[in-house]
Formats: C-alpha cells, sequence, structure tokens
C-alpha cells in the first residue's frame, strides 16, 4: 500500500464522492470524520520522536525545512491566495458586520474543536513515548502499519459526508478551483525541492512526513 499509496488517495476520493452523489447523501458519516481524523494524527505524532524534539540539537536541517514548511510557508501561502477573497468578498468585516451578527462569536466552538483534534492526539502520542517499555513499541509499530489504511478511511469518509453540501453551492465554488490548483502546484515545488535534497538519506518516519506535507491540502 506504501508505494500506490497516492493512486489509492485518489481512488477512494472518487469512489467516496461519485458514490454519495448517487446515494443522495450519507449524513450518517459525518460523526465518524473527527475521531477518525483524530486517530490518524495520533498515528502521525507517534512516527515522531516528540521528546527527542527538546533536545539540543536534535532536530536536523530536514526537520527544521519540513516544520517551517508546514506552520510557516503553507498558513503564510493560503492567507496570500485568499487575500483577494477575503478583501473583496467580504467587505462587511471591514463594516463591523462581520462582528455585529455574531458570526465570529457562533464560529469559536468550532474553532476549539478543531484545535482538540490536533493537541488530543499530540498530547496522547507524548504521554505514551513517555511512558516507554512495550507500550512506546508496540504503539510506533501499529502506528507506521496503520498510517495508509487509516488515511484511505478518513478520505472515504469525508467526501461521504460533505461531497453533497458541497455540491449544492458549486456556482460560488468553482470559481475557488484555481485557488487549490496554485496551492497544490506550490506547495508541489517545495516538497520536492525537500525531496531531491534530503530524499535518499530520510528514515522512514521522515519521509512519511514529507509524503503528508506534499498532499497537505488547503484549509
Amino acid at each position: 500500500m506504501e508505494r500506490h499509496q497516492v493512486v489509492l488517495y485518489l481512488l477512494v476520493l472518487a469512489v467516496g464522492a461519485c458514490g454519495v452523489l448517487c446515494a443522495g447523501g450519507c449524513g450518517s458519516s459525518q460523526p465518524l470524520v473527527t475521531p477518525t481524523l483524530g486517530v490518524l494524527l495520533l498515528a502521525t505524532f507517534l512516527t515522531i520522536p516528540l521528546h527527542g524534539l527538546l533536545e539540543s540539537g536534535a532536530l536536523t536541517g530536514f526537520t527544521k525545512t519540513l516544520l517551517a514548511l508546514n506552520f510557516l510557508l503553507a498558513p503564510l501561502m493560503v492567507a496570500l491566495l485568499l487575500l483577494g477573497l477575503l478583501l473583496f468578498r467580504s467587505a462587511g468585516i471591514w463594516r463591523g458586520e462581520f462582528l455585529a451578527d455574531g458570526t465570529l462569536w457562533q464560529a469559536l466552538p468550532q474553532l476549539a474543536a478543531a484545535l482538540a483534534v490536533v493537541v488530543i492526539p499530540l498530547l496522547g502520542a507524548a504521554l505514551i513515548q513517555g511512558a516507554g517499555g512495550h507500550l512506546q513499541k508496540y504503539s510506533e509499530d501499529a502506528a507506521s502499519g496503520l498510517m495508509v489504511p487509516l488515511m484511505v478511511l478518513v478520505l472515504a469518509l469525508t467526501p461521504a459526508a460533505y461531497a453533497v453540501h458541497v455540491t449544492q453551492p458549486a456556482s460560488y465554488l468553482i470559481p475557488l478551483a484555481y485557488l487549490y490548483a496554485l496551492y497544490a502546484i506550490c506547495m508541489g515545488l517545495l516538497s520536492g525541492s525537500l525531496l531531491r535534497r534530503w530524499g535518499r538519506a530520510l528514515p522512514a518516519p521522515e519521509r512519511v512526513a514529507l509524503y503528508r506535507t506534499q498532499k497537505s491540502p488547503l484549509p
């Protein structure tokens, strides 16, 4: 599965979207998306030596570049690509409408839930690695083996849960397709440069991290 994971991911996305559109919707899968994503993130964090990152000199050049790519360049790129949309299509923000109608405050619970999906698996992985022994070994081995199947499950559930809702306002979303295309191209070029520089010498966990970066979606 590792060798053919990209093709497998695309196939699962296509099958999930086509299946739910033909069936007329599958809202029952929505509650499963968040916990499944949390398990995937837990498996991802278990492949990273979290405690070792705190040690002096533990971060390699690749790891530093990968962190900068994920947490600095990627958000900056998203902000730049969406700048026109935020300025010209959301002018109500500057007139105070966004704050006045409570839209911002209504979004806070969703924001907290999104942060929890990341923070809870991160803390869980740190606790497992801190326990050490057989628990850490078995957990990390299981995480490495389940990474691709978990990603397949997430990609199958997501279109099944949201494809119908996304296609309803398709006339609004189609003009934004270029944003996704530009983001994919830019992130592909940046990740490809990392792969060319360090790819041959990377251990398995860092290769997995790089592949996840290459497939990072536009939020």
